[in-house]
């Protein structure tokens, strides 16, 4: 018994040492990763001018003061008004200060309330007319926008920033792969509203549906969330623009699985479109089944080659069968 204890206390002490090293180097490694992260955002154009208004939009809190009674309280941020560095200086506007879209005003703490009242710039405002973005459309995308159920319902309150974040948007389908992380980051933009009650307040004061019950007709529901976009079968398709931002009425949704499934599947160019059309024409089921398997639709990614080959086996089994059994026959007769 004294042997057992004898040992315990060394066994202890380099548990004890051992927690406190891990502990020491997890936080010099956090603290690393930080000031690492830090400068990767320093290299941002406007990082100096940006940081006034991130030490307080940044950080979740913010102290307010009365110059009168000399009193102060630190208040938590509201999450609309909560913008993570990191994601910030991740986004497609990780370049602009915070004053080049908000008026110079906001530098004036507390903000006046009127500045809430500040027209937002919409996305044409900046890249309207500009030959640097012309392969992106936007103009396109503007005219798209206008016909869209949103717009229409909301009066023109919906803007583009309902659904792309200004401090946080990476333009998702400019990517060169497509992942199941694509689709879902594209569908919370639509969830973001559709499935929380409190948001779509801010909008209309229509009851909120629910997405999956709305959704049950599916065949395997959530293969098809975990796949497929919203706006797939929601919005009118454009073979011009990227993106399609016609959003339709529910009652013009498609619901016709035959729409997707068969050989001109609306997915090849919707979902698809930023593939290379002419590789999947070349390889047919080869390229999109086997190779990018990602891009496989039941129904849709199939070979006019393989099909032929495939009928062309089926016939000459059946022949070799009918020119077996007439030898049998024959034979037998004999």
């Amino acid at each position: 018994m004294f042997n057992k204890i004898k040992w315990a206390y060394p066994a202890l002490l380099f548990a004890l040492l051992f927690s406190v090293t891990h502990q020491s180097w997890c936080q010099e490694s956090t603290d690393s990763l930080a000031l690492a992260q830090e400068a990767e955002y320093q290299d941002a154009p406007a990082y100096a001018d940006n940081e006034y208004c991130l030490r307080c939009h940044s950080s979740g809190y913010f102290t307010l003061s009365d110059s009168v009674s000399g009193l102060s309280r630190r208040q938590p941020m509201c999450d609309n008004f909560n913008i993570p560095k990191d994601k910030f200086y991740k986004s497609v506007h990780r370049s602009f200060g915070c004053t080049d879209c908000h008026s110079a005003e906001y530098k004036n703490f507390p903000h006046a309330t009127a500045l809430r009242f500040e027209p937002a710039f919409a996305c044409i405002d900046c890249h309207g007319g500009d030959e640097n973005f012309a392969k992106y459309h936007f103009e396109e995308i503007d005219a798209e926008y206008t016909k869209s159920v949103h717009y229409k319902l909301e009066n023109g309150e919906f803007t583009c920033w309902k659904c792309h974040n200004p401090h946080s948007y990476v333009p998702l389908a400019r990517r060169d792969s497509l992942t199941t992380n694509f689709v879902v980051e594209s569908n919370k933009m639509c969830l973001e509203c559709h499935g929380d009650i409190d948001k779509l307040h801010l909008l209309s004061d229509r009851e909120l549906t629910g997405v999956i019950k709305k959704h049950d007709w599916l065949p395997n529901q959530s293969l098809h969330f975990k796949s497929v976009r919203c706006i797939e079968c929601h919005s009118a398709q454009n073979s011009d623009i990227l993106i399609s931002h016609n959003i339709l009425p529910k009652d013009s949704a498609i619901s016709d699985c035959v729409k997707c499934h068969s050989g001109n599947s609306i997915l090849m160019g919707t979902l698809y479109k930023f593939r290379t059309i002419e590789s999947r024409k070349s390889f047919g089921f080869v390229n999109s089944a086997i190779i990018d398997n990602n891009s496989y639709v039941i129904g849709a990614n199939h070979s006019k080659l393989m099909n032929i080959a495939g009928v062309c086996i089926i016939l000459m089994t059946f022949l070799a069968i009918a020119i077996h059994t007439f030898f049998r026959i024959r034979k037998s007769k004999k």
